[in-house]
């Protein structure tokens, strides 16, 4: 008899994996934004709007993911989590700022409708981005506080 071995994912495979639902979201944004600029006049744009929602959900989903992560790999190197969050955060701010830039000036009639799936796609790509790296600095700056606050206690006991 042949007993399966069963691998879990390791907290680099969980981060690429997290970083990877982010861009699925990014693209379901995406897809959404030219099925609306797409609908014509009289025209339900209402799967549009949806699939947008579920970027958004999927998005938040996977920065909670990667926060998550982000505190199993703060005990091995914290200086390289900080980066990345730090990293993270700014560049999710500057995508989603160029993406609500670029969604709000556009015409869809004179640039097509290509450009505007890619500001959608930027705003939800930026926004998981932004708040992935805003959760793990909230999670890791959070731990090393209530680590040094519950130890400044437990010295105040004795």
């Amino acid at each position: 008899m042949t007993r399966r071995i069963r691998r879990r994912m390791g907290p680099l495979e969980q981060q690429r994996l997290a970083l990877l639902l982010i861009w699925v979201s990014a693209a379901l944004a995406g897809w959404g934004g030219y099925l609306r600029a797409a609908a014509g006049p009289g025209e339900s744009g209402a799967g549009g709007y949806l699939m947008g929602t579920a970027a958004l959900l999927v998005a938040a989903g996977a920065a909670g993911w990667q926060a998550r992560v982000a505190g199993m790999l703060i005990l091995f190197n914290p200086k390289a989590v900080r980066r990345r969050a730090i990293l993270s955060l700014l560049a999710g701010i500057c995508t989603a700022l160029v993406g609500c830039v670029v969604a709000s000036t556009i015409e869809t009639d004179r640039y097509g409708h290509f450009v505007r799936a890619l500001a959608e796609a930027g705003i939800a790509g930026g926004f998981g981005l932004g708040l992935a790296g805003f959760l793990s600095l909230a999670w890791t700056l959070g731990m090393g506080y209530a680590g040094a606050r519950i130890e400044r206690l437990s010295e105040e006991d004795w």
